[in-house]
């Protein structure tokens, strides 16, 4: 079932710019986190909005938010995106970037879609071997670019200090994200779960 809100965040352990997480869970207990996806390293929109998250990274953290980002891409790419960005930018990115080389994460997250991009799977099949038409997993290292062919969308998802989800935002790859809106978001949230913690 596709993840919601309430749900428990999935746990997985994986590589990122900053080390390993082993698991995912204990990074993230007893905080509120942010997971920011991308399809892919250097895309013009997703470079502009890494860069406004390096900017905003201390607004996220006077809320107790730990920022993470997540790209269908190897660690040495992130690391070069990463610098690109800081450039570009004119930021310091500050928190990790997570590597999923080859797409058992987003999956995970449910935005690995098959049947939403099965035209440009069967076009790539050919010349990508090990890929399926259903996306089949694993995929091989040569099939990095049919995995974020695959991907159709980028995701927020914001969790609480108990790992719930509160929060889940989906966009076009083509459309950047408005963090100041995602801060005004996340007030709310913990506002409200303050004012029900006051009042039980």
């Amino acid at each position: 079932l596709p993840l919601q809100i309430g749900d428990e965040m999935v746990n997985f352990s994986c590589d990122s710019t900053m080390g390993m997480f082993n698991p995912f869970h204990d990074v993230i207990d007893g905080h509120w986190s942010m997971l920011v996806t991308f399809p892919k390293d250097f895309d013009p929109v997703g470079t502009t909005e890494l860069g406004h998250m390096a900017k905003l990274k201390e607004e996220f953290e006077a809320r107790n938010v730990k920022l993470f980002a997540l790209s269908c891409d190897t660690k040495m790419s992130h690391r070069r995106w990463v610098d690109e960005t800081q450039e570009l930018q004119e930021c310091s990115i500050g928190f990790p970037m997570i590597v999923d080389e080859h797409g058992e994460i987003s999956r995970l997250l449910g935005l690995v879609r098959p049947k939403v991009s099965a035209g440009r799977a069967r076009r790539r099949e050919a010349r990508t071997p090990g890929l399926t038409a259903s996306g089949a997993f694993p995929f091989p290292p040569q099939a990095v670019n049919a995995v974020r062919s695959l991907i159709p969308a980028t995701l927020v998802i914001v969790t609480d200090i108990d790992r719930r989800i509160r929060m889940m935002m989906q966009y076009p790859v083509t459309t950047g994200r408005n963090f100041y809106e995602i801060l005004r978001a996340i007030d709310t949230l913990q506002l409200t779960m303050c004012a029900r913690a006051r009042a039980s």
